[in-house]
């Protein structure tokens, strides 16, 4: 409820990860979805309030619940050299991706404290 009282509304993303879905029937597909609205919950709200932090941890998040997505469902329907060609393929259009976003708002962060 800190949240509430610093009037940080949009920040309460962080609360989805407490939501009880092991209850839930499909409780694996929805945990996925969960950490996926969580991830992107932070990079929607960092790009919003131009704050490269809240971006990192929201691709930092993504990130991680990719891989682990990926390492569950694909390394038994593939090949193991498949698994990781396309693995390593995917991590570098991602990092390809998150470079470029964070070098904007870095370019746009100096542009403003020049000003």
């Amino acid at each position: 409820m800190w949240k509430l009282r610093k009037n940080q509304k949009e920040e309460l993303i962080d609360f989805i990860l407490f939501l009880p879905v092991m209850f839930l029937p499909l409780s694996y597909l929805i945990g996925i979805i969960v950490l996926f609205l969580f991830s992107l919950g932070w990079i929607f709200i960092g790009n919003y309030k131009d704050n490269p932090r809240s971006v990192l941890l929201g691709t930092v998040a993504f990130l991680a619940s990719t891989f682990t997505v990926y390492i569950q469902y694909a390394w038994d329907a593939l090949y193991r050299s498949l698994f990781f060609f396309i693995g390593g393929i995917l991590l570098f259009v991602i990092s390809f991706y998150i470079e470029k976003q964070r070098r904007k708002l870095v370019n746009e962060s100096t542009r403003s404290e020049k000003e």
